[in-house]
């Protein structure tokens, strides 16, 4: 009984397994050199749905596939004629830059304006 049981364990889990790991949905517009590109960024940014712009071609031969995953998150592919994938790049917004913090120097010197700074004539020797 104990052969049986861990055959009909094994052929469960074959069949779990099966179930879980159906290839994704491409969608019918994809362009054929855009479907490499497109499951693979799946495999990386889990569920959603990539946004892929027409391949753009390269010198050497090459395909250009700039991808949107989400506001923050895009990339681009590299696929030869084929559309086999050869590169997968990722990348995030750049954050802006903190507000630059004073300087002693800056904070102890007074505030000179306008108003107060002295009006000399061009003529005038500064």
């Amino acid at each position: 009984m104990s052969l049986r049981r861990s055959l009909c364990l094994s052929l469960l889990a074959l069949a779990l397994a099966a179930c879980t790991n159906k290839p994704p949905k491409l969608p019918a517009d994809l362009d054929p050199l855009g479907k490499q590109c497109y499951q693979e960024i799946l495999k990386v940014m889990g569920e959603g749905t990539p946004q892929l712009e027409a391949p753009t071609p390269l010198e050497d031969g090459t395909y250009l596939i700039q991808w949107q995953f989400s506001e923050t998150t895009f990339g681009s592919c590299k696929v030869d004629g084929s559309g086999a994938l050869m590169m997968l790049t990722r990348s995030t917004p750049p954050t802006p830059a903190p507000p630059e913090t004073p300087t002693p120097a800056q904070t102890n010197a007074p505030a000179q304006t306008d108003a107060a700074a002295p009006f000399h004539l061009p003529w005038e020797n500064i």
